[in-house]
């Protein structure tokens, strides 16, 4: 977790959505930095009816005093938030949890497998990247939101394009170059299984968290050695360390 971690209200400076996505960015607390790509922030609408507990975000950039989010709407707190206004402000706590590794932000190129679920951290990383070579294979399920992603990768100078997951298999057996992960437990089981154990590869969890700082411990993530990972404290592990659920026969 960084040494510096915010609670504090901050006004909005853009956003706007594209069907059921929202891209959000706010002014930057004063004072914190992000540890890296695959920090995230509870972040909260100041408005009328917005729920109580801050949702986990991504943060992307973190530059010029600013912090930018993308994701999925599919509730009332990320609903409030898409319609944040600038000016508005929003409540945001972090930046809490921990960046993928060094390997990530080398020169030497990277790959990046995901799905529309957990996509934010994946940009992050693509946007520490940029100017850098950086491949992305999004899982497509035929969601409105996956050609958004596909865009916005490709904005940061990404190399994007869409597959199924036989081809995220392929991507992730035959490769070796460093392997970010993100996505549903089908896809982390699939690539789990095929990433050839040399591999530098990592993955980000993504969990429901309430205080983001592991009192709650409601974000608990079991791991294949029968402990458990606290994803607030965790963000980002080597690919060989979760238990993911496997896929319903």
């Amino acid at each position: 977790m960084p040494a510096t971690v915010a609670d504090c209200t901050v006004p909005v400076v853009a956003g706007h959505r594209v069907g059921d996505v929202a891209f959000l960015t706010v002014a930057a607390p004063q004072g914190c930095a992000p540890s890296g790509p695959g920090a995230f922030a509870l972040l909260r609408a100041v408005s009328p009816g917005a729920p109580f507990l801050g949702r986990p975000l991504s943060i992307i950039g973190g530059d010029e005093g600013l912090w930018s989010f993308a994701f999925n709407i599919i509730g009332a707190g990320t609903e409030a938030l898409a319609a944040l206004a600038p000016g508005e402000n929003a409540e945001i706590v972090g930046p809490l949890g921990t960046p993928f590794g060094a390997a990530f932000l080398g020169e030497a190129p990277v790959t990046i497998v995901g799905d529309r679920t957990h996509v934010g951290t994946l940009l992050a990383l693509a946007a520490a990247r940029k100017g850098l070579v950086t491949r992305v294979l999004l899982r497509d399920d035929g969601s409105p939101a996956i050609p958004v992603f596909e865009d916005a990768f490709k904005t940061l100078g990404a190399t994007a394009s869409r597959g199924n997951t036989a081809d995220a298999i392929a991507l992730a057996a035959k490769g070796d170059d460093p392997l970010a992960i993100a996505g549903e437990d089908v896809l982390a089981v699939a690539l789990q299984e095929a990433t050839p154990e040399g591999r530098v590869a990592e993955v980000a969890l993504h969990q429901m968290m309430g205080c983001g700082f592991g009192a709650c411990h409601s974000c608990v993530h079991p791991l294949r050695d029968g402990t458990v990972a606290l994803v607030c404290q965790t963000t980002v592990l080597p690919l060989h360390k979760p238990a993911f659920a496997a896929p319903t026969p």
